[in-house]
């Protein structure tokens, strides 16, 4: 049984989300993107959106084989959504499992690849504006992370003597 509670809060949410995925650089258009709708479904309570890229990816060869999907960084986790009526799919990344990131553009186009130590997630044709977000915010958490362990930053390695002409 649904209650005006329910249906009201559940639109707050929604409401939200989307804020924050505008905030984040979505268009408005982006918006009505099924990976972007279903975005709101997949994010907690107390989990803010920091960084969003929507873009394609290649699943097989051939005209058809380009699907999109998006990598939502949020205060907690990072999320790849490929929603498409009737399938979806979902993986949830933590920032400890992060081993780099690779950024290329080309004309008024970005790709990202996020590479982790479970799988590697590569997204073609996104906005450059969301593309240089996501890492600035992914390179922020790694470091913030580097700090609390106590780990070496680049600072404390010697330098390689300079050869002077």
């Amino acid at each position: 049984m649904s209650t005006n509670y329910d249906t009201s809060y559940e639109r707050n949410h929604q409401k939200r989300v989307h804020e924050e995925l505008r905030n984040a650089g979505v268009s408005w258009l982006g918006l009505y993107k099924f990976t972007s709708r279903y975005v709101p479904r997949v994010i907690g309570l107390k989990e803010h959106i920091k960084a969003v890229v929507f873009g394609r990816q290649k699943e097989a060869e051939g005209f058809f084989g380009v699907i999109g999907g998006g990598l939502v960084a949020t205060n907690a986790r990072i999320i790849y959504i490929d929603h498409r009526p009737g399938y979806t799919t979902m993986d949830e990344i933590s920032y400890g499992v992060v081993s780099g990131m690779n950024m290329a553009q080309a004309g008024p186009y970005a790709s990202l690849t996020l590479y982790t130590k479970i799988g590697n997630y590569h997204l073609s044709f996104a906005k450059p504006d969301c593309v240089r977000r996501f890492a600035a915010y992914i390179d922020m958490r790694r470091l913030s992370e580097a700090e609390h362990y106590n780990l070496p930053s680049d600072s404390n390695f010697r330098q390689p003597h300079q050869v002077r002409p």
